[in-house]
């Protein structure tokens, strides 16, 4: 099913002109927070402070909010799934799906 996840940053909203195909909206989700990810960890490359009021809204095609992802739950999340593992440490490939540069790029040019 077609998603489109769209980057709420602050009064801005950078709408997801194309969306992508996920096979549902857990899947949309998951790939939501691996962008919210990415692009935290880009502003703080970049020497900007964690952008903790941004969100990203997983609407379907029909414009229907799915889901959210605040990047202020990044943190959270993590620390509690960290906490969940016990010290333990798994590493992940993830592989990402066509159209997160493309976010990122129209994120950095309305910014």
């Amino acid at each position: 099913m077609l998603y489109l996840i769209d980057i709420i940053a602050g009064e801005r909203r950078i709408a997801d002109p194309e969306g992508t195909e996920f096979p549902d909206v857990s899947a949309a989700r998951a790939q939501a927070v691996q962008w919210a990810r990415d692009l935290a960890a880009e502003e703080l490359r970049s020497g900007k402070h964690f952008p903790a009021h941004w969100s990203m809204e997983i609407c379907d095609r029909f414009g229907n909010l799915c889901a959210s992802v605040s990047f202020a739950s990044l943190i959270v999340e993590k620390v509690a799934t960290s906490a969940l593992k016990n010290g333990k440490s798994s590493s992940r490939n993830r592989a990402r799906l066509p159209g997160f540069a493309e976010h990122y790029q129209r994120s950095k040019a309305v910014f």
